[in-house]
Order: C-alpha cells, then structure tokens, then sequence
C-alpha cells in the first residue's frame, strides 16, 4: 500500500482537527436554550462529558501516527488508502450528527445535562436508531482510529463504546418512565444498529408516538437560569 506522505498527513491532521470540533459547533446552543421549557430532568453518567473531550483529544493527538512510524505508537498501518478510509468513516459520523440534530430540533439536550424532551422523536435517523447521536461520534472516534492505525485510539474507541452504551441504557429507563409508549418505540428501533423490521409494523409503531406538548422554540425570556437547575430533579410521569 501507498505510504502516508507529509502532504497526506496535513490533510488527516486538519480533518481529525475539523471531526473534533465539529459536535461543539453542531450542537452549539446559547445560554443553555434546550432547556428551556422542559418539565424535568434525565440521569445522566457522571464525568459523562470529561470522557467525551477525553475521546475527541485523543483523536486529534493520534494524528502524530500519520507522520511517522514508532513502536510505541502501536500501529497496525501507515497507509494513505486506510487513511482515506478513516476520512470516510468519519465524514459519515458527522453527517450522522447532522441529521439527529436536524430531526430533534428543540428536543435536543446534551448527554451530559439531559432534559426531558417534549415528545419522543421517530424522524430522520431516529426512525432507525435510538442514539444516532452516540453512534455519529463512536464512527468520528472510529475514523480516526482507521486513519491512524494506531492501537492506542482503538482502546479509546471501546472506551467510549461502554460508556456510550452504559449512557444510551440509563436514558431508556428513563424516556420509559416519562413516555409509556417508548417501550413500542424501542422494539421497533436498534439501539447502536439498525433494526430490520418489515414496513408495516414500524408504521403501526410510529402512530403510537404523539406528542405530549406542542413543540415550540423558547423565546430569550423563557430560559432555564442556572439556579433553576437545583430543583431539576427527576420526576418519573404522572399516572
């Protein structure tokens, strides 16, 4: 295979460069306005956003495997087809982030400060997945681990893999407490993968999701002050 040269290795650096940058710029929201108008809170991992800027940082430092060669860096490659490969990968865990980001809408809120949201979302990439979110930036981690070859960024990889996992699962109990018809919602979807499921019955699953409350943008005077967080706890539906 072609090995990697140095004006190869410039582009992998600004792309690993520009994949870690990109979730802050997409899910970029002033003054904490995806909280606003929200009726409580979901649990979220402790130091759940520490291990994300963790994953992020050791891609971009992983770039030091597309300039040279080291025993120390673990590398099973330094090929500028793999890294092309990696660029791919990566490019499709952004696009992925796009896509949730743009079916959510105000229903976002960040993994690390998740709010309830205002219905529970079967559009776009949600038709399909529970988290594309988290699987747009396990195939970000995963692309730069291609596009280095580096075994330290696979170990990351599946780092991020468990901790993503271990997220998605709390945030399921919880979306089941608040929204008794997520349990059709997740039979019907794949949690990290694809779920076949024929025509039919994801339609018949699809008109048991309505929404609770009308989905509106928060107006400047509507946001959630940080002293109202204090009382945000969770609070399971009323029956």
């Amino acid at each position: 295979m072609t090995p990697v040269h140095p004006a190869n290795a410039w582009i992998g650096l600004a792309v690993l460069v520009g994949a870690a940058i990109a979730p802050s710029c997409i899910f970029w929201h002033p003054m904490r306005a995806y909280a606003s108008g929200k009726e409580g809170r979901l649990r979220s991992l402790r130091h759940f956003r520490r291990v994300d800027r963790w994953l992020r940082i050791a891609g971009v430092a992983g770039g030091i495997a597309l300039f040279r060669v080291d025993p120390l860096l673990l590398q099973w490659h330094h090929s500028v087809t793999w890294m092309y490969c990696g660029i791919a990968v990566s490019a499709a865990g952004v696009a992925l982030l796009i896509a949730a980001k743009r079916a959510l809408g105000w229903n976002y809120s960040p993994g690390f400060e998740a709010y309830v949201p205002f219905r529970i979302v079967n559009d776009g990439p949600y038709r399909f997945l529970r988290h594309p979110i988290y699987v747009g930036r396990l195939l970000i981690a995963g692309g730069a681990c291609i596009m280095t070859g580096t075994a330290w960024l696979a170990i990351a990889w599946l780092v991020g893999l468990r901790w993503y996992w271990r997220a998605a699962v709390i945030e399921e109990v919880d979306l089941g407490r608040w929204f008794p018809m997520y349990h059709s919602y997740v039979q019907h979807t794949g949690r990290f993968f694809p779920r076949v499921i024929p025509r039919a019955q994801r339609r018949d699953a699809d008109t048991l999701i309505r929404p609770r409350t009308p989905e509106t943008r928060p107006q400047a005077g509507e946001l959630i002050s940080a002293a109202d967080d204090a009382s945000g706890a969770f609070r399971p539906a009323r029956k």
